[in-house]
């Protein structure tokens, strides 16, 4: 990724509640280093950004404009950037409120056709 495009596209963005809810599953994605599993994170990241920091339009804008910079920052163009924003949607759309690793496991498998059969070692569902 360029972290200069980046930081420039997302601006003072990446200081809000939903710029931190993105960063923290952005952390956790790589710490977690789950072979499969982004799309969830990215999911998740949205979700997290919209739903825990206050459903306002504004929210959705910042949560959307970070995720189209991340993938800005890495091109855009592939096919993995365009799964990777349709999870995002997902997410905003507040999707990932599941309750089990099963649910979460097969709305993702039937989205994105990515299996993610082993995300119970990548999360803390608890949360």
């Amino acid at each position: 990724m360029n972290w200069t495009k980046f930081l420039w596209c997302a601006s003072w963005d990446i200081n809000t509640c939903p710029g931190e809810k993105l960063r923290a599953q952005y952390n956790a994605m790589t710490d977690a280093n789950c072979m499969n599993c982004d799309k969830f994170f990215h999911c998740q990241g949205n979700y997290d950004a919209v739903y825990l920091c206050g459903k306002t339009a504004n929210n959705i804008r910042i949560a959307k404009k970070i995720s189209d910079c991340r993938e800005a920052s890495q091109g855009g163009d592939s096919a993995d950037s365009q799964a990777d924003q349709r999870a995002n949607k997902f997410g905003r759309d507040g999707v990932t409120h599941k309750t089990t690793i099963e649910e979460i496991n097969d709305a993702i498998e039937r989205t994105f056709s990515v299996p993610c059969r082993h995300i119970d070692l990548c999360l803390d569902l608890s949360k």
